[in-house]
């Protein structure tokens, strides 16, 4: 039975750990577990992010940037409506 994905986000098991840098100059590093972020804004970030990119890695790489920046990036922007 595969873990919904905010379980898998929670116990660090939907991370890239062997992938390099896909966007250079990003905030968060690949490779490294993203402790503290809340899962529902990693899995909202990721939805959003995949409006831009058919690479689910690129889109959570984009959504760790983010997050890393401002850990309520993504409900900052709904609230914009953007």
């Amino acid at each position: 039975m595969k873990l919904p994905l905010t379980e898998r986000l929670r116990r660090g098991l939907d991370v890239l750990t062997t992938r390099a840098e896909r966007i250079p100059g990003g905030l968060w590093r690949p490779g490294s577990v993203p402790r503290g972020f809340d899962p529902r804004q990693l899995a909202k970030g990721i939805a959003v992010e995949m409006e831009h990119t058919s690479d689910r890695a690129t889109a959570r790489e984009i959504a760790l940037d983010h997050l890393t920046e401002d850990p309520r990036y993504y409900d900052k922007l709904e609230r914009a409506g953007l």
